[in-house]
């Protein structure tokens, strides 16, 4: 498959590409304004590349990426290099997670990019009346655990929405996760600060 070539919109990566370049030694002035060449880290729900090309292009890491494939209605991956190792994977799908992890070594990534994790939206309850929900995506969560090494770094996007007043998803998860992380969990916008998601940084 020609990953560079999408069916319908993608954004645009150099959007991305110069947020992440300005937003993350902001967010941690030591891992990414000194950063060391050789670095691990690991992009799930990568395509179309803009974290993975910060990373890989401007500071020398190395890598593994995954995201949803194009036929499977993903946006295509647009940054292709010898530093870093992709592969098509549906997560929602039953085994794929493992997949994910036998291609990435345990506690190996100083800095873990989870994609979304914490979602709000609806669902159907057991009468198929219409209801509020909060999804908390699982798999794509073991998968960044199991790349994160000790004293790294987790990067994961979450959906404010009606279903989640006050954030009480993304709050309950951080209770869970707090235990595991020295840095005071923080929330930034995305490229778009008037849309969603939100990023939360551990």
């Amino acid at each position: 498959m020609n990953r560079k070539t999408h069916q319908g919109w993608a954004p645009s990566k150099k959007k991305y590409v110069d947020f992440y370049r300005k937003k993350m030694p902001q967010l941690d002035p030591e891992l990414f304004g000194n950063p060391v060449a050789g670095t691990r880290f690991a992009d799930f729900g990568a395509a179309h590349g803009g974290m993975s090309e910060y990373l890989v292009k401007e500071l020398g890491w190395q890598g593994h990426a995954s995201s949803l494939a194009v036929d499977d209605g993903g946006f295509a991956m647009q940054f292709e290099d010898p530093k870093l190792s992709y592969h098509d994977c549906d997560m929602a799908r039953e085994g794929a997670w493992d997949v994910s992890v036998g291609r990435i070594a345990k506690g190996s990534c100083l800095f873990v990019n989870a994609g979304i994790v914490v979602d709000g939206g609806q669902s159907k309850g057991p009468d198929g009346a219409e209801k509020k929900s909060v999804h908390i995506y699982i798999n794509e969560l073991i998968c960044a655990l199991h790349a994160l090494a000790s004293g790294g770094a987790l990067y994961f996007a979450f959906q404010p929405s009606a279903a989640m007043p006050g954030c009480a998803g993304l709050f309950r998860l951080l209770l869970i996760l707090r235990p595991y992380f020295s840095k005071r969990p923080r929330i930034t916008p995305t490229s778009s600060p008037d849309r969603k998601p939100l990023y939360c940084y551990l």
